[in-house]
């Protein structure tokens, strides 16, 4: 496919999909999980972070988010990176570059032969930082919990961004919010 003709279709697919699996956002927040991207369960639920447990609740980290102010939860990409049983047929050309990034390419971030999705990982970068000091977790201390390597690489490529905040890195998806001593 022509990169312009790759791009225009990623815009299409932001358009579409962006607020579906939407971040879980309170400006009180003193606590921020940073997580993957949406999943065909996060579509379905409307918000971030359903597929990933407080052994300790038994609720999801978007529940636990969506009622008590003091979690937030961001993805890193703001829509799925791969391909969902509900997702329109005509992304799936996005989803033959984007899944073998999101399973081990990551680590990679930058420097894929296809140009293509080096400019894609750029964009969802750029939109992630965006939305991150947006959420308010930069301008005080705070907490921020990273979920998997995915969400870490990205983090990490921050560039220009002063934190005041305790990072912690989490790489399991059923997790005990008592264990990882939060503030």
């Amino acid at each position: 496919m022509y990169s312009n003709q790759w791009l225009n279709l990623c815009r299409f697919y932001f358009a579409e999909y962006k607020k579906k699996g939407s971040d879980i956002i309170h400006p009180e927040s003193d606590v921020y999980f940073i997580v993957d991207a949406p999943t065909d369960v996060e579509l379905e639920v409307g918000h971030a972070a359903a597929t990933i447990f407080d052994a300790g609740s038994k609720k999801s980290l978007g529940e636990l988010a969506k009622t008590n102010t003091r979690f937030s939860v961001l993805n890193v990409c703001s829509v799925p990176l791969q391909e969902t049983t509900n997702l329109d047929g005509k992304y799936k050309v996005l989803f033959d570059l984007l899944t073998p990034m999101v399973k081990e390419g990551y680590a990679q971030f930058g420097e894929h032969e296809n140009e293509d999705v080096n400019k894609f990982e750029k964009a969802v970068l750029y939109d992630f930082k965006n939305r991150l000091m947006k959420s308010g977790c930069l301008n005080k201390s705070c907490q921020v919990v990273i979920f998997g390597e995915f969400a870490k690489t990205y983090f990490e490529k921050l560039e220009e961004v002063n934190m005041n905040c305790d990072v912690l890195y989490v790489t399991d998806t059923s997790f005990d919010l008592k264990q990882l001593n939060l503030k």
